[in-house]
Order: structure tokens, then sequence, then C-alpha cells
């Protein structure tokens, strides 16, 4: 009995491991393309108020300001759509990237609900179930409730005479 219980505790645990982990690194990355969108529109907040001009901010700037070099790269396609996604404004990149960390963390979240839930439906299987302890303890509770109704109504009559 105690093999069973252990092995279906490994095979969750291998189960929910890998879906929490990535759960983790897509938070990270949310939260770091977030930082960098404070970043960027701090950055360019400050100047708008010193200056009254605001300028986008390229990504590949943002880059280069977070000291990321970037290695070449070989065709000329490919290297086209790279220069239209490093010309695009910071404060977009950033946004984005949040929003699909988030979606992407958001779609982990249902398996790993679902795997909680049967462990839990599980949890109440071996540990009897709950229906049968409520109910004795519904009835231990309308008797508690009787007897205080009786008591305010033995006060009630009390102050009354």
């Amino acid at each position: 009995m105690w093999i069973g219980r252990t092995f279906r505790w490994f095979g969750r645990w291998a189960l929910l491991l890998p879906i929490r982990c990535a759960k983790l690194v897509a938070w990270s990355a949310t939260i770091a393309a977030g930082l960098c969108l404070a970043f960027v529109l701090s950055a360019q907040l400050a100047k708008l108020y010193s200056t009254r001009d605001w300028r986008p901010v390229p990504f590949e700037e943002l880059l280069q300001i977070l000291h990321v070099a970037l290695p070449p790269i070989a065709g000329e396609s490919i290297n086209r759509n790279i220069d239209f996604l490093l010309g695009l404004p910071a404060n977009l990149v950033s946004f984005i990237c949040m929003v699909i960390f988030y979606s992407i963390k958001t779609v982990l979240d249902i398996p790993d609900r679902r795997l909680q839930r049967r462990d839990r439906a599980a949890e109440v299987k071996t540990h009897g179930s709950a229906a049968h302890g409520n109910a004795e303890q519904t009835h231990g509770d309308e008797d508690l409730i009787k007897d205080i109704e009786r008591a305010l109504d033995d006060a009630g009559k009390w102050q009354k005479s």
C-alpha cells in the first residue's frame, strides 16, 4: 500500500516539477520584460520632462545599453527581418514580450490546476469521505444552535417579566 502511494507521489512530482519550473521561467521573463519597459519609459519621461522632447528608443539601442552583443547573421532575408525587429521601439517590444510570457504562464496554469485538483480528490479518497464527517458536525451544530435559541428565548422572557 505504501509503495503505491510512494509511486503516485513521485509520479505527481515528475509531472508538476517541469510545469512549475516552466512557470517560474515565464514569470521571471515577464518581470524582466516589465523592468525593461519601466527602465525605457522612465528614461523617456525624464527626457520629456527636462527637454520637452519625446524620442522613441529603438530596441537595438536598449540591447546596447544592456551590453547584449548580437552575433552576425548570415542570410539576406533573415538579416532584413532582424533589422526590422531591432528597429522597433523598445517600449513596444518589451510590452509584447510581457504579454507573451504572461500568456505562456497562464497556459501552464491549466495543467497545474488539474493536477492539484486530482491530488485533492485522491487525498479525500485516501483519508475517507469528508461528507460523512461534515454530516456529523452539522448535526452537532444544529443542536448547538437550538440550545442558543432556547437560551435567548428564556433570556427574552425573563427580561420581559
